[in-house]
């Protein structure tokens, strides 16, 4: 019996978006493999298949149309089981087709697949939104289904979906769904560092403590000007504050876009405390305003400070290669594939640079091992431009 067969006879249903195929695609592989596709599960249903490229709730924080019918019907002792995108990919006898689900991302490849700014999706690690599955020389590597996860709560959270609304929805399926708990996990530390929204549009803590509005105060952050801005954040610490509140502070201030604010409580940071990633993300944050040859020599900072720190090596070539300094921009980006070879980045700068300086063959040996390292490009655009049809349940 092949594993396409296991399909053969079984009535099979779809919830949410597929990541690798359209629903037609899904439904017409189901029809291949012997099996029965309906739109809706009932009593003679055998499996349920829950996508997750759009999450498992609705645009408002609901259960799924087809998830919320699955509960029923295991409340109702149906033998109606759950499978998840991989493992219905197994089912298809598709394995061939499960490496963009088996391989680790970093950060910036996170960016790229979630359509999210850099500084956000570091934003969803610091506030344990997405959890990395490894940690290699100060490069973080995440999961393919945590990055779903993440821009999918991130994206409900955006839209002003209250975390409580969210977390009810999950916690009704979450132990239908193999990944779970694991969600919940992501939605609780996230919710940890967020006011919710209350029914009546007022703030609350995560515990549930109102937030008291400040009527004296007519001044909107929007009506500051960003000197203003940065002049309140900078003048708002104590004498003596630690380097970790300057640096929290800049990490909040990078995330909101202020990226000169940022650099200003970065370069506070750093007088208390010259450590590696202090050093590294001013660098990114003088990158970003054009001032690459100061960027330049943070980040080398920053590696003379660990030598081992993969990420500051490439972002050091970037710098370097900004400013023109071609040969020693390889250099930086051969010594972080020395650190982490599966590294995808400075491997894709590597053929950029390569290519500037005339070394054809090489920069093409480059850019072939870069387009490897990241999911299909056609199923990047399923993901990100949805249709109508496939946001149906």
């Amino acid at each position: 019996m092949t594993e396409a067969s296991a399909l053969t006879g079984k009535e099979i249903a779809l919830s949410g978006r597929l990541f690798s195929m359209s629903r037609t695609q899904a439904v017409q592989r189901i029809l291949r493999a012997g099996g029965r596709p309906v739109r809706e599960p009932g009593p003679a249903t055998a499996i349920l298949v829950a996508g997750n490229a759009l999450g498992h709730l609705t645009p408002e924080g609901n259960v799924d149309r087809n998830l919320a019918r699955f509960r029923q019907l295991k409340q109702q002792k149906a033998a109606i089981r759950l499978v998840e995108e991989p493992e219905f990919l197994r089912l298809l006898g598709a394995q061939d087709e499960l490496e963009d689900f088996s391989r680790l991302y970093t950060a910036e490849q996170v960016s790229r697949i979630a359509g999210a700014p850099l500084a956000e999706v570091r934003s969803w690690v610091r506030r344990g939104l997405l959890r990395p599955a490894r940690l290699s020389h100060r490069l973080a590597w995440f999961g393919f289904q945590d990055i779903l996860t993440a821009r999918n709560l991130s994206r409900l959270s955006k839209a002003g979906v209250p975390a409580a609304t969210i977390h009810r929805s999950l916690s009704e399926v979450a132990g239908w769904l193999p990944e779970g708990d694991r969600i919940l996990g992501q939605l609780e530390s996230y919710a940890a560092g967020l006011s919710l929204r209350l029914p009546d549009g007022g703030r609350a803590e995560p515990s549930g403590q109102r937030l008291m509005d400040f009527p004296g105060d007519s001044t909107t952050p929007q009506k500051r000007t960003e000197e203003g801005r940065r002049a309140a954040q900078l003048s708002s610490f104590p004498a003596g504050r630690e380097a970790a509140d300057w640096f929290s502070q800049g990490l909040e201030a990078e995330e909101r876009g202020e990226l000169q604010a940022a650099a200003e409580l970065y370069t506070r940071a750093l007088e208390a405390s010259a450590r590696p990633e202090v050093l590294f993300n001013l660098g990114n944050v003088l990158y970003e305003l054009g001032q690459e040859a100061l960027a330049a020599e943070r980040y080398l900072q920053a590696v003379e400070a660990d030598h081992d720190f993969a990420e500051a090596w490439n972002n050091l070539g970037n710098a370097l290669a900004a400013v023109g300094k071609l040969e020693d921009a390889i250099r930086a980006y051969r010594q972080a594939l020395s650190l982490e070879p599966d590294y995808p980045e400075p491997r894709c700068n590597l053929a950029t640079v390569l290519d500037r300086l005339g070394r054809p063959a090489e920069a093409l040996a480059q850019s072939d091992e870069c387009r490897k390292a990241f999911p299909n490009p056609a199923r990047l655009r399923l993901l990100r431009q949805p249709s109508a049809e496939e946001a149906e349940d």
